[in-house]
């Protein structure tokens, strides 16, 4: 018998018994339950037996499922007006207000609920008590119903008291009732209640079918139904839903192995690899075991983050080395163990780009396309990302060998593009003269080093400010650890010092021509910064004379709130002070047309009170020193 129900896999035998329960000749007066933890496809098993039946009907009669969530429900009130709402499209509408009162006088006369107040006093007691002849008729419309009330745990309002409004809905033989629930989480914090629903239980429900997960049969049905049209196109070889199906063995039996009873998650990693899957266009042919492996990692953080509740920040620590104070108490031991903690090591570089699309439901594409390049390159990705990624593509030592000769090459003729690129490439060097590589375990390989570095600076430094972006000109970025080797970071350090002194020269030559850019191209937040980096402010060099006064203080206006505004102006008095002492005369007599375009405006009448005020808050602060905050 069970061959008929072989699209609900394991749980055909619970399918085959609802079928009969709903629509056998037996009319037993008791409800059916359906008992499993959260996840693992109760809901999505009892809608797709009635799809089937939607589909293979033999009469209209059989269409006479009514669905309802009781998640939060506070009493029968509430619950009675789901079951009108869930009713209304069968009722196509013509149901009207008096079919409506009518609905609500059967549940009156089966469930003893009363909703007369719901009427607005409009009475009719031949209506609301069924007894009409005009009402006979539509009686019946109410009558071989099939209820079937999920998320029965969650409701707000005890259990005990939803079993005893089921009822009289079955003890008149006419209608089904089927209750959706994770059984062990009723009333789990209140012993009295609980034994108040499991004697309740025992005159309502006569059978309790247990659900088991079953992801092939969730996988098939998700896959049919999200990616339908997808499949059509055959000769779309970039289709997320071809590649699943191609891999569909694979991904089904890594899945199965995760022991991860909750199909929500498969879901969720169907539609949440909706927006990876493009990142991975042209790149699928020699690559596809590692985009199965990067599609894996987000069914395991989606384990990790909906199931586990971790954060991304718990993610780091899981996948850092772990520390002596850890050793005796990890909270994280178990995602160590499982044989899924070798992807999050991996590939550990995409797991924040993967980890914020969950978050935030946005992938930030260049991000996420930039670390990708780690492990999926090919003849345009950079020699120093090809070495970083050896552990991860496993070549030949001849192919290896053949890296290496292209990375030596590389730092004798090549410039970085920017400093990012600039760092890992020394992390590179370090990582193989570590591993005691021989082209790069002598003092000719460290030469090689310091020229390629000096070689970058000097190609960076010969530029015009103008062209250069905001990430060229400041500091380098403060990298976390894990993207350098722990052993190297204090040598990547010191190169980041040096190029950051580098650049602090070249930008205080260039401090007028930067100014006059930022101004000109109406970027006040720019010139605002500067002023806030106080190692330029304290440096003997001379330049805020060379910015327009006026220019200055409309930068200064565009600034969105007052303490933002008041922290330039803490920054301007003690480069005020130091304008003084160096006696720089130039930077004085600016200062002094600052201060006087202040008062100017504090004295205006034409001035809005609110600026006014804020104006003279900014006036002493640059002539008598910070101030206590704005908030104060």
């Amino acid at each position: 018998m069970t061959k008929n129900y072989e699209w609900a896999g394991p749980n055909a035998n619970v399918a085959e018994v609802l079928n009969k329960y709903c629509y056998g000749s037996s009319k037993p007066p008791f409800a059916l339950m359906l008992d499993g933890p959260w996840g693992c496809g109760k809901t999505w098993l009892v809608k797709r037996l009635f799809d089937k039946k939607r589909t293979d009907r033999e009469s209209d009669s059989e269409l006479n499922m009514i669905y309802v969530s009781l998640y939060g429900m506070q009493n029968a009130e509430e619950i009675t007006q789901a079951i009108y709402v869930a009713m209304h499209p069968i009722l196509g509408g013509k149901i009207g207000e008096l079919g409506k009162t009518v609905f609500k006088g059967l549940l009156k006369s089966t469930l003893k609920i009363d909703l007369y107040h719901l009427d607005n006093n409009k009475t009719d007691l031949s209506v609301i008590l069924g007894m009409s002849g005009e009402t006979k008729s539509k009686d019946k419309i109410f009558k071989k119903r099939i209820l079937v009330f999920d998320d029965v745990e969650r409701a707000k309002m005890p259990v005990s008291d939803i079993l005893a409004l089921v009822q009289p809905l079955v003890e008149s033989h006419e209608n089904r009732v089927i209750l959706v629930a994770n059984e062990k989480e009723i009333a789990i914090d209140d012993n009295e209640e609980r034994k108040r629903y499991e004697r309740t239980k025992e005159k309502t429900v006569y059978l309790t079918l247990r659900v088991q997960p079953d992801i092939k049969s969730a996988w098939k049905d998700v896959i049919e139904s999200e990616f339908k049209k997808d499949l059509k196109k055959s000769e779309d070889k970039d289709n997320f839903g071809k590649f699943l199906l191609e891999n569909e063995n694979n991904f089904i039996d890594f899945f199965e192995k995760t022991n991860v009873e909750n199909i929500r998650i498969l879901q969720l990693f169907l539609s949440s690899g909706k927006y990876l899957f493009p990142s991975f266009k042209g790149k699928q042919e020699d690559n596809n075991n590692i985009i199965f492996d990067i599609l894996c990692l987000l069914y395991v953080l989606l384990i990790e983050k909906n199931i586990h509740g971790r954060t991304y920040d718990d993610i780091e620590k899981i996948v850092s080395p772990i520390s002596k104070e850890d050793v005796n108490n990890d909270s994280y031991s178990k995602t160590r163990e499982s044989n899924y903690f070798n992807l999050l090591n991996v590939y550990r570089m995409l797991n924040e780009s993967i980890y914020y699309l969950l978050e935030k439901g946005i992938l930030n594409k260049k991000d996420f396309e930039d670390n990708l390049s780690y492990f999926i390159h090919n003849r345009t990705t950079p020699i120093w990302k090809r070495i970083s990624a050896f552990i991860y593509e496993k070549p030949s030592d001849t192919h290896y060998d053949s890296l290496i000769g292209k990375f030596r090459s590389y730092l004798e003729k090549e410039t970085a593009e920017n400093d990012k690129e600039l760092l890992h490439v020394c992390d590179v060097y370090f990582m193989l003269k570590n591993m005691k590589i021989n082209s790069f375990n002598d003092i000719d390989s460290a030469t090689l080093l310091e020229k390629y570095t000096k070689r970058y600076c000097d190609s960076l430094l010969s530029k015009e400010i103008a062209s250069l972006t905001q990430i060229d000109i400041w500091n380098v970025k403060d990298y976390s650890p894990w993207e350098f080797h722990k052993e190297n970071i204090s040598k990547i350090k010191k190169i980041n010092d040096i190029l950051s002194c580098k650049k602090k020269k070249y930008l205080l030559k260039k401090i007028k021509d930067y100014c006059e850019e930022k101004i000109k191209n109406n970027q006040p937040f720019e010139i605002t910064n500067l002023l806030l980096q106080r190692y330029f402010l304290t440096n003997d060099n001379p330049f805020l004379h060379n910015i327009d006064p006026d220019k200055f203080l409309e930068c200064i206006d565009q600034l969105p709130t007052g303490p933002e505004q008041n922290k330039i102006f803490r920054e301007l008095y003690f480069r005020f002070q130091e304008a003084k002492n160096k006696e720089w005369q130039n930077e004085k007599e600016w200062f002094e047309t600052i201060i006087q375009k202040l008062r100017e405006k504090a004295d205006d009448a034409t001035t809005h009170p609110f600026i006014k005020r804020l104006t003279e808050l900014h006036l002493k602060t640059l002539e008598e020193g910070p101030q206590k905050s704005l908030t104060n």
